[in-house]
């Protein structure tokens, strides 16, 4: 066969008919762990939106680790992590906490994120949100949850976010709550140890500086916002996120859960 001129060859593959991948919206629900978060996507959120949400939250997760420790000093790593939100495109105030009471009435971390949860989530936002915090309990996500617990814990300490992502003109809101907590005891499952200190105590207006309260106590302060991001101006620094992302091992820091 006689090998084709550069012109030649550059004609054929501009004229190839290849299949599309469709950015319109998925076929069904999927949420993802994104480091030190979990993320629950419904179906009208596009392929395109769903990457933007998880690339740009990882790389500001990722920049807040590097500028402030993630547990030793929580409240400076939201103000940054929100700060590098902001320059990417989305539109999010600073996170504060609220108050959570009758910490003894709920069995476990999960049980007690849920109650809080479903302040700020509707109802059917709230069944979607269970079933992710449901999945992760679930074997088949253990690579999942095996992340998000190396990526948002460390000794007796934790700081992560939970959220719904949804779609509204054009653009992906994100329906989020952050959470700190300090424990007496070695965290093992950051979202679903046991709540079995009596003096578990929280907190609300700021989050708490870690020599705020006596060590014999557990704290946990969230915070929640929804919060949006602004597609147009993502789109002019989405090639910059994705190659600073580019040398990360992404294996290791993002991971699909099986709902």
């Amino acid at each position: 066969m006689q090998a084709s001129t550069t012109n030649e060859r550059l004609e054929f593959i501009n004229a190839l008919d290849i299949h599309k991948v469709s950015n319109t919206a998925a076929a069904q629900d999927t949420a993802n762990v994104v480091a030190g978060s979990a993320l629950y996507f419904v179906q009208s959120v596009s392929k395109t939106m769903k990457d933007d949400v998880i690339n740009s939250t990882l790389l500001a997760q990722l920049a807040a680790n590097k500028k402030y420790d993630r547990q030793a000093n929580k409240a400076q790593w939201y103000g940054y992590y929100t700060q590098v939100l902001g320059q990417l495109g989305w539109v999010v105030q600073e996170f504060s906490l609220t108050e959570m009471n009758n910490v003894g009435a709920y069995p476990s971390m999960d049980q007690l994120i849920l109650k809080y949860s479903a302040t700020f989530l509707t109802g059917g936002q709230l069944g979607q949100f269970t079933s992710m915090i449901n999945a992760l309990k679930e074997t088949k996500n253990k690579k999942a949850e095996s992340i998000l617990n190396a990526q948002s814990s460390y000794s007796k300490s934790a700081n992560f976010q939970l959220g719904l992502t949804f779609a509204k003109d054009g653009n992906p809101y994100v329906s989020i709550a952050g959470f700190a907590y300090t424990s007496s005891k070695e965290i093992g499952r950051v979202l679903f140890d046991p709540i079995t200190d009596p003096k578990m105590a929280f907190y609300a207006g700021k989050l708490f500086d870690d020599d705020s309260c006596d060590a014999d106590y557990s704290t946990l302060g969230a915070g929640h916002q929804t919060m949006f991001l602004d597609e147009n101006l993502y789109s002019q620094v989405r090639q910059s996120v994705l190659e600073k992302l580019s040398a990360e091992p992404l294996d290791k820091l993002v991971c699909a859960i099986q709902l």
